[in-house]
């Protein structure tokens, strides 16, 4: 693990300043069947979902 200066927050702002805007889509790689379809755009114990 190499720890760097920044945080992922970080990252993404930065790369929605640049590639604004952006058009998210579900496109089936990562699916856990027992989960749903937006299991990993979740955040636990809340009703949010990236999206």
């Amino acid at each position: 693990m190499e720890v760097k200066d920044y945080y992922i927050h970080d990252v993404v702002e930065e790369y929605l300043q640049k590639n604004s805007p952006v058009s998210p889509k579900l496109e089936g790689r990562a699916y856990c069947e027992y989960l749903g379809p937006y299991s990993f755009s979740t955040v636990p114990e809340t009703d949010y979902k990236f999206q």
